[in-house]
């Protein structure tokens, strides 16, 4: 049997043992779970990046601003990041005015863009090529590995693009007058697109059969004086008109009523 004293002391050195083991497991753990902290991806709104600079990017080539080029046109970039590198790209091809672009992702620091061209310029010249154009916006951003994005930088201009121009070929058109034709005939013609970017053949063609009756702007006697009234009336959609691919430069015309026009 112990001395009274003695045993009244031996709670409380467990206890106090007890309280150093959990201390240091405590310990153990804190200090298990500082080291794991580094390992942990940072995000950008973390502390790890809250310093982080943003990256920067420039144009090496686009259009000058407010310029007018062809409707295939080459941008290159570059960008740079003063406390990482730069992992990629993105850009917009005519945001909105209100909401969101839509962003194309890419990696590359060129790219060739061809841009749509529909709105025509007038007036219609008489003679010479008919010329279409339309605005548009790039809209770019670069990205650095610390997933920080560039201020946008934009870059606005005009595109532009030639119509092409179709001759008749057969039979041979007069500049004096009709030309006579039995009850069917074949008319043949070639097309030429002065600035096609991979060939300089019209993509396809479009045709129309017009008589005395067909409602011309000042019937075929006007038409004949002044050839560009078919284009006011119809460009640049020409509806209702024949669709032919680009290899299919003839159409065999029958049943014609011999004596009309």
């Amino acid at each position: 049997m112990l001395p009274k004293g003695f045993t009244a002391r031996l709670p409380l050195w467990r206890y106090l043992v007890a309280a150093r083991v959990r201390q240091m497991r405590s310990v153990a753990c804190l200090t298990l779970f500082f080291f794991a902290l580094p390992v942990i991806p940072a995000a950008p709104w973390s502390p790890a990046v809250w310093g982080a600079t943003p990256p920067t990017v420039q144009l090496l080539d686009a259009p000058a601003p407010g310029a007018t080029v062809n409707y295939l046109v080459r941008f290159a970039w570059q960008g740079a990041d003063a406390d990482g590198i730069v992992t990629g790209y993105r850009y917009a091809i005519d945001p909105p005015a209100f909401g969101d672009p839509y962003w194309i992702a890419t990696i590359a620091t060129e790219q060739s863009i061809f841009f749509r061209t529909s709105e025509l310029q007038l007036p219609i010249p008489a003679t010479g090529p008919v010329t279409f154009t339309q605005p548009h916006t790039l809209l770019l951003e670069s990205i650095d590995n610390d997933g920080l994005m560039s201020d946008p930088l934009s870059r606005s201009f005009f595109s532009s693009t030639v119509a092409p121009d179709v001759q008749i070929q057969s039979p041979s058109p007069s500049a004096t007058g009709p030309v006579a034709i039995d009850d069917q005939v074949t008319i043949q013609w070639q097309g030429t697109d002065a600035d096609g970017v991979f060939s300089n053949r019209p993509v396809r063609y479009k045709y129309a059969l017009f008589g005395e009756f067909s409602g011309l702007p000042g019937g075929i006697d006007g038409v004949w004086s002044h050839p560009d009234e078919i284009r006011l009336a119809y460009a640049p959609e020409f509806t209702n008109w024949t669709d032919t691919s680009a290899d299919s430069t003839t159409v065999r015309l029958t049943n014609l009523i011999l004596g009309s026009r």
